[in-house]
């Protein structure tokens, strides 16, 4: 297994983890237990995949000090000639994690860096700091794709529409509805009606998310090493800004930051008979009234909340339905439900929550989302970059780490998508 192949299942683990401990009652103990033995199983499988992880970059660690031993050994650091063993990923770590006391690069890996291969890595070839200590560089291949997995287990954003975009600044996305328009029989030897179609645009600004500054002491790189900062960046810079991207691309106003999905779909399916409940057939009906043409989209789905989705497993609980209305996760046992009425269903922890005690709906909000989601694009430009600062924390002895991307949403089709609204 890859490395990434390690996270990701690792991060589903952890996932599954999260849902079986929540099912505990309040002895501590679990009601079926079969619960039990799925929480026994996915336990020794975290324990399998964290010691696998350790070993891979252990493994990660020696190869490259094996590659620098023996560039130096042939001379080739200063060659005027870039040398083949050099890639653009040894090269990004060897700057982002360099002592502070020994910050000089080899000429072959400044060469790398300053040219950004647009072939190893994902994101524009703009420089944006021509200096060792100020420079920003694009993150690997690898490594981005890392960050953008663990981003994705932040929120439900992941479910919408993606794009790459080649270029920053606002964008206007073309529109069309012509759906209130049919064709008719003219008369014989007459001429046909004109109906011109009405286009539209959808504004997408450029937005930059960024993780905040990560400061790490000069004493600490020293005393824990190279892996020490590679956890720090793989780990607490893809949560903080997987938190900030889910935030904003959810519930963003448009002024000064994304329009947010929630700001953009703007119809009711219905409006809920109690404010504290939700039955059966209002979800049915929620589903019904998004057009036929969208329910058959690849993109139709489901959105809640986690607690949400808790109150809605409630609804097969002593129904006298014979039909199930939840589709079940056969690969784990007591997981999480994988469909309901036939849709996936996204969990999006920045959409309205349960009430904390009741752990019912609450009232006049919006608790449930259905429709098209790809018809909320998200518009990336470039992939994840970071920058690295050795001067702005000099008197502390410290050394600041910064992640960002670059971001907008919006819905470009308001029939889409519509919402459950609690009485």
């Amino acid at each position: 297994m890859t490395r990434l192949d390690v996270l990701n299942e690792l991060s589903q683990v952890q996932a599954a983890l999260r849902d079986i401990r929540a099912k505990r009652n309040e002895d501590g103990n679990f009601s079926d237990p079969l619960v039990q033995v799925s929480l026994d199983k996915n336990n020794a499988r975290y324990l399998e995949l964290s010691s696998l992880l350790t070993d891979l970059n252990i493994e990660e660690e020696q190869r490259k000090l094996e590659v620098e031993r023996e560039m130096t050994k042939r001379g080739n650091f200063d060659a005027g000639k870039e040398d083949s063993t050099v890639t653009y990923d040894n090269s990004f770590w060897r700057w982002a994690t360099q002592s502070m006391e020994n910050p000089n690069l080899s000429a072959d890996q400044k060469r790398m860096l300053a040219t950004r291969h647009v072939s190893e890595v994902r994101g524009t070839s703009t420089q944006i700091g021509s200096t060792d200590s100020l420079g920003g560089y694009a993150i690997p291949q690898e490594f981005s794709k890392e960050i953008e997995v663990m981003m994705e287990w932040y929120g439900g954003y992941k479910a919408f529409g993606t794009w790459e975009s080649p270029a920053g600044g606002g964008m206007k996305y073309p529109s069309i509805d012509d759906t209130a328009t049919t064709g008719n029989i003219p008369g014989q030897g007459t001429a046909s009606t004109v109906a011109d179609l009405t286009l539209g645009q959808i504004l997408f600004g450029d937005y930059t998310i960024d993780s905040k500054i990560i400061k790490v002491s000069d004493e600490l790189d020293n005393d824990n090493g190279v892996a020490l900062l590679k956890v720090i960046l793989s780990d607490i810079l893809p949560a903080r800004l997987g938190r900030a991207v889910n935030s904003y691309l959810t519930n963003g106003t448009g002024t000064g930051q994304p329009y947010g999905f929630t700001t953009t779909v703007t119809n009711s399916g219905l409006t809920t008979n109690s404010g504290v409940a939700i039955a059966q057939g209002e979800l049915m009906r929620l589903m019904y009234s998004v057009d036929r043409a969208y329910r058959q989209s690849p993109g139709t789905a489901w959105m809640v909340s986690d607690t949400i989705m808790g109150y809605l497993r409630t609804l097969e609980l002593g129904n006298t339905n014979t039909v199930p209305i939840f589709t079940p996760n056969m690969d784990v046992v007591g997981a999480e439900p994988v469909k309901l009425f036939g849709y996936p269903i996204y969990i999006n922890n920045d959409l309205a929550a349960a009430n904390a005690t009741t752990r019912v709906p609450v009232t006049a909000t919006k608790s449930v989302y259905f429709g098209d989601f790809n018809k909320y694009k998200v518009r990336s430009i470039g992939g994840v970059n970071m920058s690295r600062n050795d001067q702005l924390y000099w008197a502390e002895r410290s050394i600041g780490f910064r992640g960002y991307v670059r971001k907008d949403g919006n819905l470009v089709n308001a029939n889409a998508i519509k919402y459950l609204l609690q009485a």
